[in-house]
């Protein structure tokens, strides 16, 4: 059908040298352990980077996440702003305007923080009384 197998598959491994034992070479085979010079330690695992929350967070931080262009970030900071903040991550996606797989792939980086529920801004509208 003419598919190119390099575009779709891993290329093939190594050729193995060991033998006829059938165990493969890698490089764990050979790797030195503690007591033996040239060992070093694994390093210590870093901590997961905290979730972005998405109530409180400026359009720098939501940059940084995977699938955020300047027009999403402005419809998500305009959606804010007139919601007083997002109830849930879910309502934050569809503000932002992500697809289903966006939204999973967002969904572990990202968090909700209660909205303020503060007084809403005045809009200049409605009826002026005077006493």
């Amino acid at each position: 059908m003419g598919i190119d197998a390099g575009q779709y598959y891993a290329p093939a491994p190594p050729p193995s040298n060991a033998g006829s034992t059938g165990i493969t070479s890698s490089p764990w085979l050979h790797a030195p352990g503690p007591g033996v010079a040239g060992f070093q330690p694994p390093a210590p695992p870093t901590e997961a980077p905290r979730p972005v929350d998405v109530n409180t967070t400026g359009p720098e931080k939501l940059a940084a996440l995977p699938g955020m262009t300047p027009q999403r970030i402005q419809r998500v900071m305009h959606e804010r702003a007139a919601r007083r903040g997002f109830t849930s991550v879910s309502e934050f996606a569809d503000a932002a305007g992500l697809a289903p797989h966006e939204h999973q792939r967002i969904r572990p980086l990202v968090t909700c923080s209660p909205p303020s529920r503060g007084p809403a801004p005045h809009t200049g509208y409605g009826r002026v009384l005077d006493y």
